[in-house]
């Protein structure tokens, strides 16, 4: 939900894309996960997010969702 709305809701006049894939990637590692994702998989995830009609918002959530399980993996070190 947080990448949705931040990828979503232009609280940048650019960069909105990759902020929401920057605190994503954070917060997964706060958490004790890391998020391998691939630069073109991940930059198609935000920007097929955006230009998602607002009628189908769960069923992009749903699709955020099962990409980050995905490419979703246990941290081997403890998050700072």
């Amino acid at each position: 939900m947080l990448f949705y709305l931040f990828a979503r809701n232009h609280i940048l006049v650019n960069g909105n894309k990759r902020l929401a894939c920057l605190c994503l990637s954070f917060f997964c590692f706060k958490q004790g996960h890391q998020l391998l994702i691939p630069d073109d998989i991940f930059y198609k995830l935000a920007k097929d997010t955006v230009l998602a009609d607002e009628v189908n918002k769960k069923k992009t959530i749903r699709m955020i969702e099962k990409v980050i399980r995905k490419y979703l993996v246990k941290w081997k070190y403890k998050p700072l």
